[in-house]
């Protein structure tokens, strides 16, 4: 007794791909050998079941007549070629040129219009063959066709992801703006701004760089974020100036960080404002007190802006608290030149217990003895 088409059909769907599946479906090909529908569904039985050569035969079979199923068995044909591909030894010269092979026919295959219940196993072959540019491609028609905007942004989002991974920055964040301009909200907006920002930052003298950063900040004009990406991409085109303009108002954000004062006196040095570095330095001391780094830092732009009062104090209380040899004979030296020999008397004693002196060290504490009142 044999079962209805339709009743087969649901039942095939309860049960594992096995031998007794494959028996029914190609009873009813044989019943309707133009359904291509079942055709498929035995070569799947076919693939579940590793039996390849079997799929092969069938999947060329609806490739010769290049019917409505064509694109579906040519995945398929595809997937198999890939899995075979694996098989290959390292060692093997034929791998790369399979690899080829495979790569331009995923390629070939993205050029025609895709279905849209294929783009998923489109653009999963590209991923697997390593073609995230294809990928890309296809995310970004696929967002394209007629879908909701939250199904907008994320096809939009993934296609400016593979972008990005496939070394195109620049088409990334021309999609990321994309988003930019179908937000619904303040929130949305600013969250593609700074991704594409952040895409920007990975290119250099991009033209859509002042055109977006301009269009950002007069939307976002206090946005500390957005001031950080505009920041950062004036140092990667090397504009240091313009940077320390924008590092300046960044600051006036959040003027006790000790993480952006650091930032911003690098940014000063980096177009020779010494006198701001010393000011901002003074001012990171002051958030910072027990920070020995900016201690030195302090030190030498004090010396830099020709300010060694100001220098041997900082070293001075580097040379009681660190107790170091540069900052020990930074202070000798300067306290020297200052005539200061109650303070060249306490670091050569120091230095003493340290390590012998040198004669010319000693010279100077001798000198230093005598001229101390």
């Amino acid at each position: 007794m044999f079962y209805k088409e339709e009743q087969l059909k649901e039942l095939l769907k309860l049960t594992q791909p096995d031998h007794i599946s494959i028996l029914y479906l190609r009873l009813l090909l044989n019943i309707t050998p133009g359904n291509d529908d079942l055709r498929l569904e035995l070569i799947g039985n076919y693939i579940n079941l590793g039996q390849d050569g079997n799929a092969r035969s069938e999947l060329e079979r609806l490739l010769a007549e290049k019917g409505p199923k064509f694109l579906d068995a040519r995945l398929l044909m595809l997937e198999i070629d890939f899995k075979d591909y694996f098989s290959i030894t390292a060692d093997d010269l034929s791998r790369d040129v399979v690899l080829a092979k495979l790569q331009d026919s995923i390629a070939e295959i993205s050029k025609n219009p895709i279905p849209l219940a294929l783009y998923a196993k489109v653009i999963q072959l590209s991923l697997e063959l390593n073609q995230p540019t294809i990928a890309a491609d296809l995310y970004y028609q696929w967002s394209t066709i007629n879908l909701t905007l939250s199904e907008r942004f994320e096809k939009l989002q993934e296609s400016a992801k593979w972008y990005f991974a496939s070394g195109l920055p620049n088409r990334a964040a021309e999609i990321y703006n994309e988003c930019y301009e179908l937000s619904e909200n303040t929130v949305q907006a600013r969250k593609f701004a700074i991704l594409a920002l952040e895409a920007l930052q990975a290119t250099t003298d991009s033209e859509l760089t002042p055109e977006y950063l301009r269009t950002y900040q007069q939307r976002f004009p206090d946005d500390p974020e957005i001031l950080d990406a505009a920041i950062n991409i004036a140092l990667i085109n090397n504009h240091p100036k313009h940077a320390y303009e924008l590092g300046n108002k960044r600051l006036a954000f959040d003027p006790d960080n000790p993480d952006q004062i650091k930032k911003q006196i690098d940014r000063s040095l980096a177009i020779g404002e010494t006198l701001s570095a010393l000011s901002l330095t003074q001012k990171l001391i002051e958030v910072t007190p027990d920070d020995h780094n900016s201690r030195e830092s302090l030190a030498r732009i004090a010396e830099w802006t020709n300010n060694p009062r100001l220098a041997i104090k900082e070293w001075l209380w580097l040379a009681r608290n660190r107790r170091d040899d540069v900052a020990i004979l930074s202070t000798i030296r300067l306290s020297r030149g200052l005539d200061l020999f109650g303070i060249t008397i306490e670091m050569l004693e120091q230095l003493s217990n340290m390590r012998e002196l040198s004669s010319e060290e000693m010279s100077s504490l001798l000198y230093a003895y005598d001229n101390y009142k």
